[in-house]
């Protein structure tokens, strides 16, 4: 069976490296272990990382103990900002094709995907790192250990 929604490696990549890093707030985890937890490899992730930390929602530090943390807290980082800055903005197409092939401007169809990219981003835009149960898990337990 097809998938409905896919993703780029990149982008891919992108979404998992940061769940990853949200599963370990306050630390600065090596590039080398995210790779390898991900199965990916490292030049891939180190330049996926890179647009990461250039739009400020991962930050880095170099050295033998350095690594990658999130930039900002997991419940301000939408699952859409992470897609945009590897993929660019989401525009909502409102035809199956590449570029449209019918010259109909009633097309039932195109009504119906574009309605259906447009709900998809606007889920994105509402799903935050913070909402997946394992990070909202780890954080809970973070929270109950500094009180």
């Amino acid at each position: 069976m097809a998938d409905l929604v896919k993703f780029s490696d990149a982008a891919n990549l992108a979404i998992h490296a940061m769940i990853d890093l949200a599963q370990h707030p306050g630390e600065e985890v090596p590039l080398k272990e995210i790779a390898h937890r991900l199965q990916a490899s490292e030049a891939h992730l180190s330049k996926v990382l890179q647009r990461l930390r250039k739009a400020g929602l991962v930050t880095a530090c170099r050295g033998p103990a350095g690594g990658y943390q999130l930039g900002r807290p997991p419940a301000a980082i939408t699952f859409a900002e992470i897609y945009e800055t590897i993929e660019g903005p989401m525009e909502p197409h409102f035809c199956l094709f590449g570029t449209p092939v019918c010259q109909n401007p009633d097309c039932g169809l195109g009504h119906f995907v574009g309605s259906l990219n447009q709900q998809l981003k606007e889920f994105l835009s509402r799903l935050t790192l913070a909402d997946l149960p394992l990070t909202a898990g780890k954080l809970r337990k973070m929270k109950m250990a500094t009180s």
